[in-house]
């Protein structure tokens, strides 16, 4: 097996994540604590400049540029369908260079002309993977489940060992490979060293088709229902030695203030990694120290806040419940009701 350059722990989040013009994307997300940002290419495209001076940009902010995304339908294709896919990935090549980024997410091609042909898709994997290692480049390779062909991470893996190259490794994404209800002990088996990119993102549980619930639902960690402290877990324990990227939330467009979003989304990553650490100490990721956790053991007290016109069923509600009002306040429409 070839060996795979190891990234420096790093904590990123996909610049799509983030609402506002793209000076207020990467102030908010370096003021948040993160070291790098997961390029989302729609942001740069909207830039009225360079590529070099994006990156002094984002330079300029404390960031590097962990990743670029998204880059689909390369494998499979025949003809000159295949052509201008190539000299596509040629031009992206140019631009991570320009960029300073030497990582790029590929997804398993949707094209409804690819070929299945397993011989075919590994023989583009090989040509893809010889163009970016002699750029010095890594490609990511992300199974979709919602690909024709290549669906699971075992497929991509088994694909990726065959390569056998440094231009191409793994990417994983958490909401892809739990969403369906899989374990993430199914994934510790994968060699860490062929993993080059991990994506964090959680979901509820709704039953609707993964493609459309990673558009509307996709959350931070710990606002869905997935198992994303196992799978966390079982990647760092496959001896992954990379970085942490908050990727993969919802494609609706995100609103609010900028500098709210980072920070929650700092905080879901830093409060998950915390988790898994404080299970497994032998793990460590480089984040800050947390506070030991305090488990609530039942409620104290809730507040509510209603107009004059919903006060008297509230009322009622509370006096069928055997609740009384206690106290008033002396000069603000407050009560205190007790059970």
């Amino acid at each position: 097996m070839v060996g795979v350059p190891r990234s420096a722990m790093t904590l990123s989040i996909a610049t799509s994540t983030v609402p506002g013009d793209l000076a207020a994307k990467l102030s908010a997300i370096a003021a948040a604590g993160f070291d790098a940002v997961e390029l989302f290419e729609r942001d740069f495209t909207c830039f009225a400049g360079t590529a070099e001076e994006f990156a002094r940009m984002v330079g300029d902010h404390g960031l590097t540029i962990a990743a670029l995304r998204p880059f689909n339908d390369l494998e499979g294709l025949d003809g000159q369908l295949r052509t201008r896919a190539f000299d596509r990935l040629e031009r992206k090549f140019d631009l991570m260079q320009a960029l300073g980024t030497d990582r790029l997410l590929l997804g398993a091609s949707t094209h409804p002309e690819a070929s299945g042909d397993p011989d075919r898709i590994l023989a583009d994997l090989n040509d893809l993977a010889e163009r970016a290692a002699s750029r010095g480049l890594r490609v990511a390779y992300l199974a979709l489940p919602w690909a024709p062909h290549v669906q699971t991470e075992t497929a991509a893996l088994e694909l990726v060992g065959k390569v056998d190259s440094p231009g191409l490794g793994l990417g994983l994404n958490s909401y892809l490979s739990l969403a369906d209800g899989s374990k993430p002990a199914r994934l510790r088996d994968i060699p860490g060293d062929r993993v080059f990119h991990v994506q964090l993102s959680d979901a509820p549980k709704l039953g609707m088709d993964l493609r459309s619930l990673s558009r509307l639902f996709g959350l931070h960690p710990g606002q869905g229902e997935l198992n994303l402290a196992g799978f966390v877990r079982i990647i760092a324990k496959t001896g992954y030695a990379g970085g942490w990227s908050l990727g993969g939330i919802s494609d609706i467009r995100p609103r609010g203030d900028a500098l709210r979003v980072a920070r929650d989304g700092y905080r879901a990553l830093v409060n998950l990694l915390d988790e898994v650490v404080r299970s497994g100490p032998d793990l460590d990721f480089g984040i800050p120290n947390l506070p030991e956790r305090v488990s609530a053991s039942g409620f104290e007290f809730i507040e509510f806040a209603v107009g004059a016109a919903e006060s008297d069923s509230l009322t009622a509600l509370l006096s069928s419940l055997c609740f009384r009002m206690e106290r008033r306040h002396i000069s603000k429409s407050v009560e205190l009701w007790r059970q």
